[in-house]
């Protein structure tokens, strides 16, 4: 009898130690992932680009972080595209207009899996024209920064690929577009 609880005592001893390590990992991850209201804050005006990714995660993951992200960005918000009314929800839009803004959306000659993001400010701020223009698109819980290059002549543009996940939230008539 004892031995036949060998076995089965190494099986269980074997799942507590696997359990305790899983255990283990999440409180590491945890740890690792703890976003602060700076790094939030840097995110949002892109000015630390190495947490961008552990940001982004806590954003999808963590509804306080999302709460705290979306406040910022109503508050430091220079203009805002709500959600547009599409003729077909089937395809994405050409042109988008928020309050002061549009972007248009043309394919390249070239290259037909790229599209020219064209950002049109009707009266920028000053930082507009000599730093990056930063938007920032929101879609349930999907979210995304786009930096475009200083303004010049209140134009900007930027090539996307078609299927980069910037390009969906951009042209997707239901997101919601921030400009910094």
């Amino acid at each position: 009898m004892n031995n036949n609880q060998q076995p089965c005592n190494n099986s269980l001893a074997e799942q507590i130690y696997v359990a305790n390590q899983h255990v283990k990992q999440i409180h590491e991850t945890q740890s690792h992932s703890v976003v602060l209201f700076g790094d939030l804050f840097a995110y949002i005006f892109a000015k630390d680009k190495t947490n961008t990714l552990k940001v982004e995660l806590a954003i999808k993951q963590k509804l306080n972080i999302r709460k705290q992200y979306l406040q910022l960005l109503e508050q430091y918000q220079f203009s805002i595209s709500d959600y547009q009314a599409a003729a077909s929800s089937e395809h994405d839009l050409n042109e988008r207009f928020g309050e002061g803004f549009n972007l248009k959306f043309k394919a390249t000659k070239k290259h037909v899996d790229q599209i020219y993001v064209i950002l049109m400010i009707e009266h920028s701020a000053e930082h507009h024209q000599s730093d990056e223009v930063i938007l920032h698109c929101q879609l349930n819980k999907q979210f995304k920064r786009v930096q475009f290059p200083n303004l010049i002549d209140g134009k900007s543009q930027l090539i996307l690929e078609q299927d980069s996940k910037e390009y969906q939230l951009l042209s997707d008539p239901n997101a919601k577009i921030f400009l910094l």
